[in-house]
This record gives C-alpha cells, structure tokens and sequence, in this order.
C-alpha cells in the first residue's frame, strides 16, 4: 500500500468539513441576518423597589429619626406590620399609617379591648389613629387588603388633647 501526499493532504480538508458541520449544526434556526430580540434593560431589583416605597411611606407618616416619636417602622404589605409597643400608661398618642405601593391596606390598633380599624390607600394620604389613656402596650397590626402590594410605614408619638 502506497502513502501519497495527495492522501495526507485530503484528510485536514475533512477535519475542517466535519468542523462546519459540527458549527452548522449548533445555529439556533435564527437567520443572523434578523434583528433579535437584544439584551433587556433590568429595572430596579425588587429590594430596590422596596426600599424605596418603604421611604415614601416614612415620609408620608413624618419619620425623620430624630423627631418626637416613640416607635416608628416599616414593613411590606406581603408580610404586613405586627407589633407591640410599649407605652406609658395613662398618656395619649397618635399613631399614624401610611402605605406606597398599590392597592390599600389596613391598619388596625388595639387597645384595652377596643380595636379601631382603618383602610389606608397606598399613594393616599396617612391615616391617624389616636389612643387615649393608653395601657402600657398597644397592638398594632398593618395588612394588605386583597392583592395589594409595596410597603407600609407607621409612626407613633405623643398626643396632648
């Protein structure tokens, strides 16, 4: 059997052609020559979005950090807002509640038995709740109301009737 450069010079010409056709194969079915869709500019990650609702709602309901309030908080509406307060007993407080995001929330307080509750719409006006010779804790819960989402802020501070 007899070995000709004509032989050896086929077979790097096969390579090459399996290669190509190896590429081929790998083309998405996209014609190159189309438009498709390009990379999509990504928003705000949801925290993001989060915090930032969560700062309106504090701005809504006048947390500063530094003013008068006795406790202050935010929270989402997929959670909610629970939580107990201490307070001085006998005093009196207003308890403000806002929400950013859409939809409405509801904000509760309950105290020495008695629960007021009140709607919050999300982008409205805050909603204040005042409490009366209050007892030494208070219950406050803040709760979605159907498919309503974003962020929740409450503040509480002293009242003088």
């Amino acid at each position: 059997m007899r070995l000709t450069t004509h032989g050896w010079r086929a077979a790097p010409a096969g390579v090459l052609l399996a290669a190509a056709l190896l590429t081929g194969c790998t083309d998405s079915g996209r014609d190159s020559d189309k438009p498709g869709p390009g990379p999509t500019a990504s928003g705000p990650s949801q925290e993001e979005r989060d915090e930032k609702l969560g700062r309106e709602a504090e701005a809504a309901v006048g947390t500063t950090g530094d003013g008068p309030e006795i406790e202050a908080g935010t929270g989402g509406l997929a959670g909610g807002i629970h939580t107990q307060p201490l307070l001085t007993p006998g005093k009196s407080y207003e308890v403000s509640f806002a929400c950013a995001g859409s939809g409405a929330a509801e904000a509760t307080v309950q105290s020495k038995g008695a629960t007021e509750v009140k709607k919050v719409e999300c982008g409205g006006a805050p909603v204040h709740l005042r409490v009366h010779d209050a007892p030494s804790r208070v219950t406050i819960d803040v709760t979605a109301v159907g498919k309503a989402s974003g962020m929740a802020a409450y503040r509480i501070a002293e009242f003088t009737p």
